[in-house]
């Protein structure tokens, strides 16, 4: 559970408030791209997943537009949780790691149902 809840407080934290789509989070974006110059994510998990396992990681406006597409597809068919799964499942961690299974044999040498959270405190 401490994986999924960081995955979403890092990644989208609006996960189970919105749909395929985070307006809040295109404006942010948006925001910080006209007026600082930064570039800042907007996308949702969802639009992450299928970005990440369904399309190219081309930059263009084209794709952008199936991503958002896809993502309204991918929340018809399939629940919130489901969608966490795939994600989890299915990015990339770094390397060749794909999943946070690969990622957890291959940064800690164990399988993530074997992985703790530790807090320290300086």
């Amino acid at each position: 559970m401490n994986l999924q809840l960081a995955t979403i407080a890092i990644e989208d934290k609006d996960f189970y408030n919105h749909g395929a789509i985070d307006i809040r989070g295109i404006g942010r974006s948006l925001y910080s791209i006209i007026f600082h110059q930064q570039l800042q994510g907007g996308s949702t998990l969802t639009q992450q997943l299928v970005k990440n396992s369904l399309l190219t990681p081309e930059r263009t406006i084209t794709r952008k537009i199936k991503e958002v597409i896809l993502s309204f597809a991918t929340e018809a068919l399939y629940p919130k949780n489901k969608i966490l799964e795939m994600y989890l499942n299915q990015v990339p961690y770094g390397g060749t790691s794909y999943g946070v299974e690969a990622a957890s044999l291959g940064f800690f040498g164990k399988p993530v149902k074997d992985i703790t959270l530790l807090i320290h405190f300086l």
